[in-house]
């Protein structure tokens, strides 16, 4: 009621062009400006010729550094695997027999280990 009166009140007061034109109702300004909507589907790029090369690049670069990377790992694991005990009997034996030669005798247990 009380904001009836005051807006025929400010009506009553504006300023017109002849007096029997009326004037337009006061409005009251939006508060806020409405939110703006999300856009429906993300904006999705393509790639380049040259990104596609360079992503090709580095996956061959990782399969190389890979490969060599197993390769490596299976030459460790030969050379660290145990050889079988004739080849260890004959090593021992030969080593036993340049060290007899020279002089220098030692238990061939300890040689084996």
């Amino acid at each position: 009621m009380e904001h009836q009166d005051n807006v025929a009140r400010l009506i009553s007061e504006m300023p017109r062009c002849s007096p029997r034109r009326r004037t337009l109702e006061i409005q009251e300004a939006p508060c806020a400006a409405p939110a703006a909507k999300p856009l429906a589907k993300p904006l999705v790029f393509r790639k380049t010729k040259r990104e596609i090369e360079r992503e090709q690049q580095k996956a061959q670069l990782e399969q190389i550094q890979s490969k060599k990377r197993r390769v490596g790992e299976r030459m460790k694991m030969e050379r660290a695997r145990p050889k079988c005990a004739r080849m260890l009997e004959w090593s021992c034996q030969r080593t036993s027999r340049v060290l007899i030669s020279s002089g220098v005798r030692e238990s061939k247990r300890r040689l084996r280990f």
